[in-house]
């Protein structure tokens, strides 16, 4: 029985001191809930509280206000791309259609002269030709005549 007694006094022991642990523990959480009330109602923290809050507002704000320049950016990126295109190909066909229009008011008065010079070059070579083509016979015809024909 003494067994028993024993192992009683033991659980008794082992309850009180679990009891005062949780006495122990109770004045703690009523410690840091009268810190916790205290700071609550501290105003500095609540001035603190207040401006970080209108700080994440203002943040907000600008992550917004990104977002939509942002959305427009990318809009118009196209749009512009586009148009600087269609403007530097403008200028390539205006300035080739420049130096073409320039080219041929340079070289239209040389054109008479190269269709002059063409059809004296075409009747030198026909005549060249028939000199080739030329008899014996009809050669000494050509120097009796090309001989009558310059003066002395």
């Amino acid at each position: 029985m003494s067994n028993a007694l024993d192992i009683f006094r033991q659980q008794r022991e082992a309850v009180d001191a679990l009891h005062a642990q949780v006495a122990h523990v109770g004045a703690a959480i009523a410690q840091v809930r009268a810190d916790l009330d205290a700071l609550a109602r501290h105003e500095s923290l609540h001035s603190v509280l207040a401006e970080e809050q209108r700080w994440l507002q203002r943040t907000e704000d600008a992550v917004r206000a990104v977002r939509a320049w942002r959305i427009e950016d990318a809009r118009s990126y196209w749009p512009g791309v586009v148009k600087r295109w269609i403007a530097a190909a403008v200028f390539a066909l205006a300035s080739a259609a420049s130096a073409g229009a320039t080219y041929a008011w340079i070289a239209k008065p040389y054109a008479q002269e190269n269709a002059y010079l063409r059809l004296r070059h075409d009747s030198v070579e026909s005549l060249e030709r028939r000199m080739l083509q030329l008899t014996p016979a009809e050669r000494r015809q050509l120097d009796a005549l090309l001989k009558g024909a310059l003066p002395k």
